[in-house]
Formats: C-alpha cells, sequence, structure tokens
C-alpha cells in the first residue's frame, strides 16, 4: 500500500532536541541565568567541561559509571531533580501530540510553574491570580 503511513522506528523526544546543543550555545545561557559562583549539578557530558573554568562549582555524576548520586560534604549530587522534571514535562505535553519549536518556550515556562505548584491546588492559585488582576 503506497498510501499506507509508516511507524516511526526511533522515539521523538526532547531529550534528542537538547542533545543538538553545543557547549559554546549552552555557557552563554549559563551565564545569562545563574549567579557567578553558583553549583552547577550536572551529569559527566563532555557538553558542560570546563564550568569550572568560567567561574561555576561544577558537580556532577558519571551515569556511565553507574553513579547516579553521592554525598559530597553536606551537597547530595545528582540529577535526578531535572530529570524528574523533564519526564513530568514530556508526559504532560505528550497531550498536545507535538509542539511548534517557537512555542516551546511558553511551553517549557509552563510546565515550569506547574511542576513548582503541582502540590498546591493550581487552579486555586489560578483564580486567586484573577481576582488580583482581571483581565478587563
Amino acid at each position: 500500500m503506497p498510501n499506507q503511513l509508516k511507524k516511526r522506528t526511533k522515539p521523538f523526544s526532547l531529550k534528542t532536541i537538547l542533545n543538538r546543543f553545543s557547549s559554546a550555545r549552552i555557557f552563554p545561557v549559563i551565564l545569562e541565568c545563574l549567579m557567578p559562583g553558583a553549583t552547577v549539578f550536572t551529569d559527566a557530558s563532555v557538553l558542560y567541561k570546563g564550568l569550572s573554568n568560567i567561574g561555576f562549582k561544577h558537580m556532577f555524576v558519571n551515569h556511565s559509571q553507574m553513579e547516579f548520586a553521592r554525598t559530597e560534604g553536606t551537597l547530595k549530587v545528582t540529577t535526578n531533580r531535572i530529570e524528574g522534571f523533564w519526564g513530568w514535562t514530556r508526559t504532560r505535553l505528550v497531550k498536545f501530540k507535538g509542539v511548534k519549536w517557537e512555542n516551546i518556550e511558553q511551553h517549557i515556562g509552563e510546565s515550569v510553574w506547574r511542576f513548582n505548584h503541582r502540590q498546591t491546588g493550581i487552579y486555586k492559585l489560578i483564580l486567586k491570580e484573577l481576582r488580583s488582576n482581571p483581565l478587563t
């Protein structure tokens, strides 16, 4: 059947998009968003190599050596929190069956807000905000 839809053999994910980044693209964002001297937790990807050279305390876990978390002094070094957020976000965005790249920032921004308030009753927060700042 020539008009038959072909099944995807490789699943699409936001990770696929993010894997296109390089240190040259990520470092300016980090410099813009984080305070100098901040501690940055990552995996051992070469993408983040050099963070300590530009003024950040860089702590990482090496997933390829089956390291997922460790305690260093009073700090727990892990990427579990950010990976949990991305997993939650991907699950949430699946219902859209794809989003336009030019809108991804808004979708992620909304996901950040929803993730940070997921335990507090989002609809009550929205109603409170609307009462304080009516749309009209």
